[in-house]
């Protein structure tokens, strides 16, 4: 896989779409050739953390982390919620 297109502290979130992922960066959603496992072994080490099967977050953009049901939901700095799948809450 090549590198990202963009530096990491410019993606604000990482979507996994089957064998793309679709990266957002300044408010603008580009689709890149790869898939979110391979997209996290790149941005691991820069503080991203997968919150569910489809969704990475830098960990510098997580607000709060709360229950919502007794599901747990994490808050990002700009409001947006996402739901954390089990096998990714730890």
């Amino acid at each position: 896989m090549d590198a990202l297109p963009f530096l990491p502290d410019q993606i604000q979130l990482v979507r996994g779409a089957g064998n793309y992922v679709e990266l957002e960066v300044h408010d603008r959603t580009i689709p890149h050739r790869a898939t979110l496992k391979q997209v996290k072994l790149l941005l691991a080490p820069h503080g991203f953390v997968r919150v569910s099967r489809s969704i990475m977050v830098p960990k510098r953009r997580i607000d709060k982390l709360t229950r919502h049901g007794g599901r747990r939901v994490v808050r990002l700095s700009d409001g947006a919620e996402y739901r954390v799948g089990s096998t990714f809450s730890a």
